[in-house]
Parts: structure tokens; C-alpha cells; sequence
């Protein structure tokens, strides 16, 4: 289990006024820092530059690790518990009862999350230090074609690489100014009661799926009649039904190869369903070693679940086009590995 984070430390300014650099980066995502951090194995002396939470930035890590990938994992693990209690009678346990709005301490994931997510940026930090790229947080202006303004400061450099990344786009429209775009989400500091998402697209699906499960009432807005409408149709038609049928103990789990040609090379496997993570990653290493259909009907599964149907399909299955349904597999959720301990 994850548990309490400490602070390893608080990101500071190590960089001279006026330095001259071969190679400054606007931006601490991923993008930035990792070139960065390519450029000093090079040679090159260089010098990070990030607008933080103070100065609406991401913050150290971009994107990802602060309002994207991480906190949301975090926040889908917990509405996972809250659809693991959900469908836990199902199972044979007793005395166990679905959560009810409230139950969750949504102030207190928070706090953790934060703590977390603060831990990840000490890291970026710390690393570049470590490689001797030198860093400075806040908002930079070009002055001329080769230096920078940073809180009254300026730099120089021969290459500046702008990777800055993007932010939410909110439409205007009346009554905007009571919207969240998915980055407020990560904000909010107490649960909503009721809650509407207008979207989509994964983004708002996942959102959407995490209010329902930690029982907020959830109203999901778009366009269409389907969520997901990009999205590969057998994957998009099961989560359509599933959000229309939520709260059903069992969810079904749809797998599909793509084959091609007279040998049917596999090229490609569809799983959706609880497991799914599991399952196609070793699939992925069969596909990408150019397995054919036959290697799969000859091989035993990593999951229970797969076993049945995607290495066992009998011979009536083996047309490329199949869709086979089944039970969802119960399966340990992930869980963060709790850093070490501040000296």
C-alpha cells in the first residue's frame, strides 16, 4: 500500500544572473528535461527554466506528473477500491457494503496526492542537479534571439529550445467562469455532490468514470450518441454499454486479434476490461516478435482470463474479425511504491 510522503525537498534556484549557456530550455516536462539532460552528456552547459504552480505552470515534470498521468492514476486506484467493495458480495464476502457519497475522504487523498506528486517534482529536481544542469524557476520572456528574462535576470544562449507545452482550452461560453477544465479537477478540494462532464473523449470519460465510482452523481455531456467515437469500435461499444449499465457487478471484458494474410500474423490485441494492463503487455512482446495465430493456440496464458480466449479460441474463432466476451477477472490493483525516507 501507499502511505505518507514526505517533502525530500524544496526545489530552489541554482543559477547566476547573466550566465551565458550553449543550451537553454523553456519548459521542465518531460520533453524539456529530458533533452536537457541529453545535452549535458554532450557537453553542453545548460539551463532549465520552469514557470512552477506560481506562475500557472505544470511544474517540474510537466504535464504527466502533475496534472495528467499520475494524479490521475492515483485518483482511478481509488475509485478501483470503491468498484472492488462495489462487487465484493458477488465473491462470497461478507458484511461488505457499496460506499456511499461521503465515504470517501476526498480532502485526504488530496493531501496525499500532493504529497506524492511533490515528491516526483523534488525528483526532476535532484536529478538535474545531480547531471549539473542548472535551473530556475518562473516566467521567462525572450529579450532578443538569444536571451531570456527571468525574474529580472537574463541569460544567454546560442540554442533556446521552447517546449512549453499547452494548457486546457475553455470555450467562451456564458457562465464559463464556473467551469473546470480536467487540470481543476486535480485542484478541487472537497468531492462535488453532483457533477456534470462535457466531453468525449478519454479524458473526460476517465473523469467521469472516478466521479461515479466514489459516488458523486455524475451526469456525462457530448455531442454524439457514443463516447470515445475515435476509438477502435470494439473498445468503444463495450465502455458505451458499461457506462449506460454502471453499477452492474460484472463487466464484461472484450478481446479481439487483428490478423492478417493466409499465415494470419497477428499485428495487433484489443483488451478492455479489469486485467486488461496485465494482459497486454505480454501479448504486446508475441506481436511484436511476429507471432502468428497459430503460436497463440499453441502457448499457455499469463492470465487466467487470456487463457480462454485469447490463446484458446477454438477453431470457429480464428476468423480475424471475432468478438469474444467474458467475465472480467478480479486482480490486485497497482500500487505506489512509498519513496524513501528524508535523512
Amino acid at each position: 500500500m501507499w502511505g505518507n510522503f514526505d517533502v525530500v525537498g524544496t526545489v530552489a534556484n541554482y543559477a547566476r544572473s547573466m550566465a551565458t549557456y550553449d543550451y537553454i530550455v523553456l519548459g521542465a516536462g518531460s520533453g524539456g528535461v529530458s533533452s536537457a539532460h541529453r545535452a549535458v552528456a554532450y557537453g553542453a552547459k545548460v539551463l532549465v527554466i520552469e514557470r512552477g504552480h506560481a506562475n500557472d505552470g505544470a511544474g517540474l515534470g510537466g504535464t504527466c506528473v502533475n496534472v495528467g498521468c499520475v494524479p490521475k492514476k492515483i485518483m482511478f486506484n481509488a475509485a478501483l477500491h470503491a468498484e472492488m467493495l462495489h462487487s465484493a458480495r458477488a465473491y462470497a464476502f461478507k458484511g461488505v457494503q457499496d460506499i456511499q457519497f461521503g465515504a470517501f475522504d476526498w480532502a485526504a487523498m488530496k493531501a496525499k496526492r500532493d504529497a506524492y506528486v511533490k515528491w516526483l517534482n523534488d525528483m526532476y529536481g535532484e536529478g538535474m542537479l545531480e547531471d549539473k544542469v542548472d535551473l530556475v524557476m518562473g516566467a521567462a520572456k525572450f529579450v532578443d534571439n538569444h536571451t531570456v528574462e527571468v525574474n529580472g535576470d537574463r541569460y544567454t544562449a546560442k540554442h533556446i529550445l521552447i517546449a512549453v507545452g499547452g494548457v486546457p482550452a475553455m470555450p467562451p461560453l456564458p457562465g464559463i467562469e464556473h467551469a473546470i477544465s480536467s487540470d481543476g479537477f486535480f485542484a478541487l478540494e472537497t468531492q462535488p455532490r453532483k457533477v456534470a462532464v462535457v466531453g468525449a473523449g478519454y479524458i473526460a470519460v476517465e473523469l467521469a468514470g472516478i466521479f461515479n465510482a466514489l459516488k458523486s452523481d455524475t451526469t456525462l455531456f457530448c455531442r454524439g450518441n457514443q463516447v470515445l467515437r475515435t476509438f477502435d469500435p470494439i473498445v468503444r461499444d463495450l465502455v458505451n454499454s458499461e457506462m449506460e449499465h454502471a453499477g452492474k457487478e460484472k463487466v464484461q471484458t472484450a478481446m479481439k486479434l487483428v490478423c492478417i494474410g493466409v499465415e494470419e500474423t497477428v499485428v495487433g490485441v484489443h483488451v478492455a476490461g479489469l486485467g486488461a494492463d496485465e494482459m497486454i503487455q505480454g501479448f504486446g512482446v508475441a506481436v511484436k516478435m511476429g507471432a502468428y495465430k497459430s503460436d497463440f493456440d499453441n502457448i499457455v496464458a499469463i492470465h487466467p482470463t487470456a487463457s480462454e480466449e485469447l490463446v484458446t479460441m477454438p477453431e470457429w474463432g480464428k476468423i480475424k474479425d471475432i468478438v469474444t466476451l467474458t467475465h472480467g477477472t478480479a486482480r490486485k490493483p497497482p500500487t505506489l511504491i512509498k519513496p524513501p525516507a528524508s535523512n
